[in-house]
């Protein structure tokens, strides 16, 4: 029942994710590749929850789904035009 302990520190974690990975999607969306810039993504987000002292097991998960959550708000983001992909990025 140890795990009980960690569920105040996961939902600090998850409460801090989403709109930081919406500011960070923001932030890098400059010139370059998707996974190069999704990659800069994830690294900026783990850090910012290792400042917030979030145990490495709850970093892992939190990095899983915003893998996963990056996915849709590029995805969507491209969608309504809001991002716009140069030919070089157009698979």
């Amino acid at each position: 029942m140890k795990w009980l302990s960690y569920i105040p520190e996961a939902i600090k974690a998850i409460v801090a994710t989403i709109p930081l990975i919406k500011a960070l999607v923001e932030m890098f969306e400059t010139g370059g590749l998707g996974p190069e810039k999704k990659e800069q993504v994830l690294d900026a987000l783990d850090k910012a929850l290792e400042g917030l002292e979030i145990r490495e097991s709850i970093r892992v998960k939190a990095l899983e789904y915003a893998d996963w959550l990056i996915d849709t708000l590029v995805f969507w983001k491209n969608k309504i035009e809001e991002f716009s992909r140069k030919e070089s990025e157009v698979e």
